[in-house]
């Protein structure tokens, strides 16, 4: 995890990390508990995920880029 800075909006604490395109992506520095399943889909564990910050920022739509 990188270095945790507030975000400019709602003030959470998040990080940025690159995504496999090069980009870099906010995080929310909390991360939540989530089940995933085996390849077979037969068996489930709970995992601690990091959650994208602008799904969970209640001011994501004044950061989003306008399309065109």
């Amino acid at each position: 995890m990188g270095n945790t800075i507030a975000c400019r909006s709602c003030g959470a604490l998040i990080f940025f990390a690159k995504t496999e395109a090069g980009k870099q992506m906010p995080l929310d520095a909390k991360p939540t508990k989530a089940w995933t399943l085996d390849r077979s889909g037969q068996r489930c564990r709970q995992v601690e995920v990091y959650a994208a910050h602008w799904a969970t920022c209640p001011s994501a739509q004044h950061h989003r880029r306008k399309a065109g």
